[in-house]
């Protein structure tokens, strides 16, 4: 059976089958958040990523371990990084970083200034702001929005 839903013009309206609106009206009410295990497919509704098991890519800084760069994600990645010696100082126009120190003491230079950083330090670098760290270390960087290479 099919129904005409009216449309937003005046001169037009769409068909839509009763059964898929009933299937629609069944899916809401049921596989929602509170929906039963086994009753409708199931999209999770979270990713995860084990960060140290992730292949290593060449960036400015060092090597990166990048997780959650997916088309469908423009939200946010978290990303495991060795900075090594020789981190090149760059910035980025859109994109704000949150460095977080894992391990090693060391500097960042952000916009010329030297801030000296250990274990446990955090900093967000806002875009425009040239960065870059100076040591070994190892850190969790979070861009926001998501890094994309292009």
């Amino acid at each position: 059976m099919n129904v005409q839903w009216p449309g937003l013009a005046a001169q037009r309206s769409t068909t839509i089958s009763i059964s898929h609106f009933s299937l629609y009206i069944f899916h809401s009410q049921h596989c929602g958040p509170r929906s039963l295990a086994g009753k409708c497919p199931v999209v999770p509704n979270y990713k995860l990523a084990q960060l140290d098991e992730l292949p290593s890519v060449r960036c400015p800084c060092g090597f990166a371990r990048r997780a959650f760069a997916d088309p469908d994600n423009s939200v946010a990645t978290i990303h495991l990084v060795d900075i090594q010696q020789d981190a090149q100082s760059h910035y980025h126009k859109k994109l704000t970083e949150i460095y977080l120190i894992l391990e090693g003491t060391g500097h960042l230079e952000l916009d010329g200034e030297l801030i000296p950083v250990k274990p446990l330090t955090a900093v967000m670098i806002k875009p425009g702001c040239r960065h870059r760290a100076v040591g070994k270390l190892r850190i969790i960087n979070i861009p926001v929005p998501a890094f994309d290479e292009s």
